[in-house]
């Protein structure tokens, strides 16, 4: 999980290029996922990266 995190977390996207992101998922045990997400700030600032997880968080905690 570690080596996925650092892996993220040091990602350079070429600009020319689609997607500026990366989103995966690990199973860290039968009951547990992690959601990883990586992108780059060209495509968003502090106020809509906050406004995407708050939403989706919103739709994980009530799907319907």
């Amino acid at each position: 999980m570690l080596k996925h995190r650092n892996r993220l977390s040091h990602q350079v996207f070429d600009t020319c290029k689609w997607p500026l992101f990366e989103a995966c998922i690990l199973r860290t045990s039968q009951t547990e996922d992690l959601m990883l997400f990586s992108y780059d700030l060209i495509i968003a600032d502090a106020s809509s990266t906050f406004v995407f997880f708050y939403e989706w968080s919103l739709l994980y905690v009530e799907p319907e």
